[in-house]
Parts: structure tokens; sequence; C-alpha cells
């Protein structure tokens, strides 16, 4: 995940929440892992939405890139798009 470092640090923060909501092992949750080698259930990444949604204000609908997003970096950078675009 590249980017500026206020990018950087917003994905961080997410990255930060989805391993506090899921209760994942920091060094497991790499850009690279899926889901599924997350092991992660449907509902674990529902309470780290709602936790993200919450921190940041924005409702996110499990749509578009969120759906299409096969690992952490697609998930991550998909959540902080819409984070960066709400007051568009």
């Amino acid at each position: 995940m590249q980017g500026s470092g206020e990018s950087d640090e917003l994905e961080q923060t997410i990255i930060d929440i989805i391993v506090r909501e899921t209760k994942l092992d920091r060094s497991r949750v790499t850009p690279e892992a899926t889901f599924e080698s997350l092991d992660l259930q449907s509902i674990d990444l529902v309470e780290a939405m709602m936790a993200i949604e919450e921190k940041f204000g924005v409702y996110f609908p499990m749509d578009g890139n969120l759906l299409e997003a096969r690992n952490v970096e697609q998930f991550v950078q998909a959540v902080a798009l819409r984070i960066r675009s709400r007051g568009s």
C-alpha cells in the first residue's frame, strides 16, 4: 500500500481496526493476505466494517470495490477511497 504519509496513516488505521475487531495477529494481516487465508468469515468483516464506519462516520454499502476485494490491500484501498470521498 503506497501513497502519501496521510494516505499511509489512514490505511494503517483501517488495518489496525481490522486487526482489533477480528482478533488476528497483526503479522498475519499483510497486503497480499486473502480473507480466506486469514480464516475470516462474513461476520468478521461486518464487525470490522461497523467499527470503521463508527470511527470515520461513513456508511459503507457492501458493493462495488468492497465486494470485489480479494485481499487486504484491495479492501483497505476501497475503504480508504470511500473515506476520502465522503466530503464529495
